[in-house]
């Protein structure tokens, strides 16, 4: 059977027992829910641009300074699996990222 979860809902199915759940919005278009676990978090962040479409990223992290970039999806009209887009390419799937501009990693 087919599930409309997104890559986050997953997860979060598969990797039950997590110790605090958190959705924090940011401004109006984006939001991120962080669920915290004995090993480290899972960061889902959502962000919807001005032409209506929504990107969902997923990213895990042990140690709250870098978190290494896990899934990636798009939703909306203007959404196309043919067009490229600049973030795909200065963040791919599977890179790491430094959550806090100021602070170093660990």
């Amino acid at each position: 059977m087919a599930s409309n979860l997104t890559f986050f809902g997953r997860f979060l199915e598969t990797n039950p027992g997590w110790l605090l759940y958190r959705m924090i919005h940011l401004d109006f278009t984006r939001s991120m829910t962080v669920v915290k676990y004995g090993w480290g978090h899972a960061i889902e962040t959502n962000h919807v641009d001005d032409m209506g479409m929504a990107t969902l990223e997923v990213l895990t992290t042990i140690n709250g300074a870098t978190a290494t970039l896990i899934s990636r999806e798009r939703y909306g009209a203007e959404h196309s699996e043919m067009r490229s887009y600049p973030r795909d390419d200065r963040f791919p799937v599977g890179c790491v990222v430094k959550l806090f501009k100021d602070r170093e990693p660990c």
